[in-house]
């Protein structure tokens, strides 16, 4: 039978990192509406999210049927929840 060693460490984690958790959808939502004065749905979410490369998960992220062109999010739009996803850490 091997005998194992064990190394234990002391760490403290630093109070400036914080863990990344991706934001919800509301917590999106919220920071737009509270910075820009803009209601995102969630369809604005997810398209930014899909423009950037960020996975979405859910029924967010079903395709559209062959033909059918997702809509189209207006610059405003666009720039406030690319400001929220930036916010956020996830791009």
């Amino acid at each position: 039978m091997k005998s194992r060693k064990h190394v234990f460490l002391e760490y403290e984690p630093s109070l400036e990192a914080t863990p990344y958790h991706p934001a919800a959808y509301r917590e999106i939502r919220d920071w737009v509406l509270q910075e820009y004065g803009l209601k995102a749905a969630s369809w604005h979410v997810t398209q930014v999210k899909r423009k950037h490369g960020v996975v979405t998960q859910g029924g967010q992220s079903r395709p559209l049927p062959e033909g059918v062109e997702p809509p189209q999010v207006p610059p405003t739009m666009e720039a406030a929840v690319e400001a929220a996803l930036r916010h956020f850490h996830m791009i």
